[in-house]
């Protein structure tokens, strides 16, 4: 497949993912509204990075063995159920507490705000399973080193410039005092989100 196809490929199909309404943004913009836009930045790359290691894993097994190592996606998708779930608990239960009195240092808040956005897109064997898809599409026996990075680097490229960008739009007066009333019905979406793709991942 010519580089130029290749990389119209990753643009359509990434964006049409991106573009849908999911887990990510969900809880990028209840941590947005509950925590601030700098937690909402440190979520969001968090997203991104997991992304980024998804992505890299996929393109790089696809290019150097044809295929992807099926231990990692069993530890992905064992894991990512056990941990989607107790994110579930965890954000229902961050209701409970008053946000302006949650006693937690800033550098500690920035680093929960990270781990929370890179552990639930890493151990997300949805989009484990779709960047492995994507590679088998644009990666084949063919494929240069120099096209190999191009292609990973595009990808990755293209997460974070999304996720880094929805803070911004969402942090924008507007929609942020709209989401900042709406913060319950947020919450409640947000649990059962990540019980519905937990839940998934087991009876997959």
């Amino acid at each position: 497949m010519p580089i130029f196809q290749s990389l119209q490929t990753i643009f359509v199909t990434n964006g049409l993912v991106l573009l849908m309404p999911g887990l990510n943004i969900t809880m990028l913009v209840y941590i947005l509204v509950e925590r601030g836009k700098k937690q909402g930045f440190f979520c969001a790359l968090g997203i991104s990075s997991a992304i980024a290691l998804h992505t890299m894993i996929a393109n790089m097994g696809i290019f150097c063995f044809g295929c992807v190592s099926d231990q990692y996606t069993s530890f992905v998708k064992g894991a990512g159920a056990t941990f989607l779930i107790y994110m579930a608990i965890v954000t229902w239960k961050s209701g409970d507490r008053d946000n302006q009195n949650y006693p937690v240092l800033k550098l500690k808040k920035k680093i929960i705000s990270f781990r929370q956005g890179f552990f639930t897109d890493l151990l997300n064997p949805i989009i484990c399973a779709f960047h492995i898809a994507l590679a088998t599409q644009i990666i084949n026996k063919s494929t240069t080193i120099l096209e190999f990075s191009i292609y990973t680097g595009f990808t990755v490229f293209l997460n974070f410039v999304w996720f880094l960008g929805a803070v911004h739009v969402f942090s924008q007066p507007f929609f942020y005092k709209f989401f900042l009333e709406n913060k319950k019905t947020l919450r409640i979406c947000s649990v059962l989100l990540f019980l519905y793709v937990g839940f998934s991942v087991v009876f997959y």
